[in-house]
């Protein structure tokens, strides 16, 4: 799990969350085909990417604290995760709200995911959008 815009926050934490994925996907993937070419088995990962309000802070003992968040955005990335195929990554529609103009995504439609009775309208994640050339020179 990887937490963005906690515990300092970020006005653009979902688009790193999704930089953040692409790149993870990139190098499984190199990491992979290495594998593949020694005759070893391949690494695969589907990744879920969600946005919202969450409890954070330290929990545990004094011997181990760990950072961490808990609460239903936190349980929606993971359920994103599992339906994940290989391969793909899956965002929610709150997600893609907030880099709408920095991503390509393919809309999913709604997916069942375990802990909810409803549909989640879900996206896969395709890649960035190259920055728009316009401006003063």
């Amino acid at each position: 799990m990887a937490i963005y815009g906690a515990p300092i926050f970020h006005p653009d934490h979902a688009l790193h969350a999704c930089r953040a994925a692409l790149a993870m996907q990139s190098g499984v993937e190199r990491l992979s085909a290495a594998r593949v070419a020694e005759g070893k088995e391949p690494i695969v990962i589907g990744i879920g990417v969600n946005a919202g309000e969450v409890v954070a802070g330290t929990v545990g003992t004094e011997d181990r604290m760990e950072y961490t968040v808990i609460g239903d955005n936190v349980n929606l990335a993971s359920r994103l995760t599992s339906n994940a195929k290989p391969g793909q990554i899956l965002i929610s529609r709150r997600t893609l709200d907030l880099v709408r103009d920095a991503v390509d995504v393919r809309a999913l439609g709604g997916i069942l995911v375990k802990g909810k009775d409803d549909e989640v309208e879900a996206y896969e994640l395709m890649g960035l959008r190259a920055p728009a050339s316009g401006g003063k020179k």
